[in-house]
């Protein structure tokens, strides 16, 4: 192996474990999905819990390890107290599910909570470098919505988002008029969905 391919090697285990942090909140975070659209028994949730704190713990290293980069890879002043803050509520949820202690924030709502957070904090350190000869603004804004509309879709169609079962169709109508703050349902909304 050639000194070039020891070095393309490196660049590529370090872009890696730069990428992991987001992947693994992303991954998490349709875990979550899942947790909330199907039913599930008690092992799978407690194995989804320990996941999420993994999440949890893999964030906070990388806030820090982002902290700790050269002064032109470190996020900005401004960004320093969000993260400070974040970190502490992270600490304190991990220590919370860890350790068992029985404090309001042993309850599940500030776990989801936290994944979601994570994830934006991991999703916003993402430097997207594309090519603005490909898509204009008025394309990716259409795109963005076509993109909603669908994640949408996928969401009400879920077993646990209704009381009984949605037609493609109508969930396509919902999500749209959701997306476009039209107004418009096909089905009572308070009585039909779930919380």
């Amino acid at each position: 192996m050639s000194i070039t391919d020891l070095k393309k090697t490196n660049q590529g285990i370090v872009k890696f474990i730069k990428n992991f942090p987001v992947l693994f909140s992303s991954f998490c975070l349709i875990l979550l999905l899942f947790e909330f659209g199907f039913d599930q028994s008690i092992e799978f949730q407690k194995i989804t819990h320990g996941v999420y704190v993994s999440s949890i713990i893999i964030g906070i290293t990388s806030i820090i390890f982002r902290h700790t980069q050269k002064k032109r890879y470190r996020p900005k002043k401004n960004v320093l107290v969000i993260d400070f803050l974040l970190m502490v509520y992270l600490s304190i949820i991990t220590i919370a599910y860890i350790t068992d202690i029985p404090i309001i924030f042993n309850h599940i709502i500030y776990l989801h909570a936290a994944i979601f957070f994570v994830f934006i904090r991991e999703i916003s350190a993402v430097r997207l470098t594309g090519n603005k000869k490909t898509l204009n603004p008025a394309q990716i804004f259409i795109i963005s919505f076509i993109i909603l509309i669908l994640f949408g879709t996928l969401m009400l169609m879920l077993p646990n988002a209704t009381f009984s079962d949605i037609s493609f169709v109508d969930a396509v109508f919902t999500s749209t008029s959701a997306v476009c703050v039209t107004g418009l349902i096909v089905v009572d909304t308070g009585s039909y969905f779930t919380l």
